[in-house]
């Protein structure tokens, strides 16, 4: 039992203030937010916010609770998911709007966090539309 108190204690950050390292994740954050669409590497953060991979990827998920990767994916899968609820572009298109350039991955990312193909997720959309305006629904 005292090594598993031992173990925890000594990965706790004992050089660095909870602000500084809340900080650099919240500034993450906030660039991911604005950029998802374009290519986001954790190599391309690290030298951005001046920090090393290990320290990026251990700072960030202490502070917003998902990994990089997640959050990246669940940014751009919401992204997806707006844009597929219109009808003006191709899903493919879709996938490059929201940071997917391969159409086969993104269709495998979509499925995987929504349970369906994008192609899929857009027809339902299109379903709940068309009930909704039958309803009189705008």
């Amino acid at each position: 039992r005292n090594l598993r108190v031992l173990i925890r204690d000594s990965s706790q950050p004992q050089d660095e203030p909870d602000g500084e390292w809340h900080e650099i994740a919240t500034r993450v954050r906030a660039y991911i937010d604005e950029n998802y669409a374009s290519p986001i590497t954790l190599e391309l953060l690290s030298e951005m916010f001046h920090t090393s991979l290990y320290h990026l990827c251990r700072i960030f998920r202490r502070a917003i609770g998902q990994t990089y990767t997640q959050y990246l994916a669940q940014k751009r899968i919401a992204n997806a998911c707006k844009l597929l609820a219109s009808p003006h572009l191709s899903v493919r298109e879709v996938g490059e709007r929201s940071g997917y350039p391969d159409y086969v991955y993104f269709s495998k990312v979509f499925r995987k966090h929504m349970g369906v193909s994008p192609s899929a997720y857009r027809h339902s959309c299109r379903e709940m539309s068309a009930s909704s305006r039958a309803e009189g629904k705008p």
